[in-house]
């Protein structure tokens, strides 16, 4: 549990700062990239268990579909610029 915490929380720092401060669109990518990693690796090691009829092809599809979800939302959010009163 607490190395999921901690690897939850820095995934997700990491996540905020690629897609929502430094804003460049390369590095949107990057998120994504270092999950595959780490969950391949976790699942290596035998801190990610995969039950019989589960794969971790699957946990990856549905992760990634998270991650992208998230940096589409921030990229077609309203941004406070676009709610200005014009004169």
């Amino acid at each position: 549990i607490i190395i999921i915490f901690f690897y939850h929380l820095i995934e997700a720092f990491l996540l905020v700062l690629f897609t929502c401060v430094l804003k460049k669109g390369y590095l949107k990518i990057l998120p994504i990239v270092i999950s595959i990693a780490v969950q391949i690796i976790c699942a290596k090691m035998n801190i990610l268990v995969i039950k019989e009829s589960w794969n971790l092809i699957y946990t990856l599809f549905i992760y990634e579909i998270f991650i992208v979800a998230y940096i589409l939302i921030e990229k077609y959010t309203l941004k406070p610029e676009s709610c200005k009163l014009r004169k």
